[in-house]
């Protein structure tokens, strides 16, 4: 993790064509972002930036490494950009289980609603009085009805159904 950071502070350093300018960016010290270059550099066993007191350029070395920081650097704003993407427009597989008496009438018009819009979502429906093992069945959620077995898995009631028995005569 050090590293990925020490690579992101020397691309901005470059980019914002000082270390002063590249400390006010990131709202941290000279001093700081100084130490990161110097232990940076001493890892990598190289120079990356030849510096005066006026101007800092790069080396051959720190040119290419600056190319591969940028490249590392996109790699994860588009990691977290897809990631956010996701959130948003969920997809993939999703697998719930729920008593056989809760899925017809209840859960499938329930998740139906809901997932018509989002058409990359592919439910996987399972109707299953017992309770399953979540882990192993890959169940990403568990509709049950009394009391479930104590697990470390997280859990939330989510209401309460009533039953009413009824009799013709």
């Amino acid at each position: 993790m050090q590293k990925l950071k020490q690579m992101t502070l020397f691309m901005t350093v470059v980019e914002s064509g000082s270390i002063t300018k590249a400390a006010d960016k990131l709202d941290l010290s000279k001093s700081v972002i100084s130490q990161h270059i110097k232990q940076l550099e001493a890892d990598l066993g190289l120079p990356l930036l030849k510096r005066t007191t006026r101007k800092q350029s790069l080396t051959a070395s720190g040119e290419r490494f600056y190319l591969q920081c940028c490249e590392m650097h996109q790699l994860a704003e588009k990691a977290w950009s897809d990631i956010l993407h996701q959130k948003e427009f969920p997809q993939g597989k999703l697998t719930v289980t729920a008593p056989h008496a809760l899925m017809n009438d209840i859960i499938i018009p329930a998740l139906s609603s809901v997932f018509s819009v989002h058409k990359d979502v592919k439910l996987n429906l399972i109707a299953h009085d017992g309770q399953l093992d979540l882990m192993q069945e890959d169940i990403d959620l568990a509709i049950r009805v009394g009391e479930s077995k104590l697990s470390n898995l997280k859990q939330k009631r989510i209401g309460t159904i009533q039953d009413v028995l009824c009799i013709t005569k």
